[in-house]
This record gives structure tokens, C-alpha cells and sequence, in this order.
């Protein structure tokens, strides 16, 4: 593995030097370092990028207010009072479970009748 990285490190060298010693002088000549199809096509991934990047808001600002909405309806459901004794009634995800499921190959019913 540190082979590889390695590799990636001395590749990724490589290549600033060559934009180094290429594209750096040449844009300071006032030359263009992309023609024009390469300029359309840098255009055409940061346009991609900017839609990619909106879709993704979008679908994390979806997800978190699902998420909220779920939580508010949790913790309203935990803390309804129970109508004849006033006391608040704990959340099913909160109380511990008393039972366990039989590890081995028995199902559950074999479990529950020979015990």
C-alpha cells in the first residue's frame, strides 16, 4: 500500500511539473493554454459540477427535515400523557427488551414452547 501512494505522490509531482514548465509560461506569454473545444469542455463539468452540487442540497435539506419530522413525532408520542393516570407513558424504543431470541438453530416457537 505505501508502494501505491507512493506512485500516486510522484505522478501527481510529475504532473505539476510539466504544467509547470508548460502551461505557466505560455499563459504568461498571453497564449491560451486550452483551445477551444478544451474550454467548452472545462465549461461543460463546472456547469455539471454546479447542477450535481444543487442536487445534492437539495436531497440533504429533504433528508434532514424528514429526519426533524421524525424526531418531533418521537418525542411527541414518548411524552403523551396516558388518559387515566396522567402518568407519561416511555417510547417503545426506550424500554429495554426482556426476551432474547434463541441463538441457536431453534426457532423461536421451539424456543418458547419447550421453555
Amino acid at each position: 500500500m505505501l508502494w501505491l501512494i507512493l506512485a500516486l505522490v510522484i505522478c501527481v509531482g510529475l504532473a505539476s511539473a510539466v504544467v509547470g514548465l508548460v502551461a505557466v509560461p505560455a499563459r504568461r506569454e498571453g497564449r491560451e493554454v486550452l483551445t477551444d473545444r478544451g474550454e467548452r469542455v472545462v465549461s461543460t463539468v463546472a456547469s455539471g459540477t454546479e447542477k450535481v452540487a444543487k442536487g445534492a442540497t437539495k436531497a440533504t435539506a429533504v433528508v434532514t427535515k424528514k429526519r426533524r419530522e421524525d424526531e418531533a413525532e418521537t418525542a411527541t408520542t414518548a411524552a403523551e400523557p396516558t388518559a387515566s393516570t396522567g402518568a407519561r407513558v416511555a417510547s417503545p424504543a426506550a424500554a429495554p427488551t426482556t426476551t432474547q431470541e434463541p441463538r441457536d438453530s431453534r426457532s423461536a416457537q421451539e424456543h418458547r414452547a419447550a421453555g
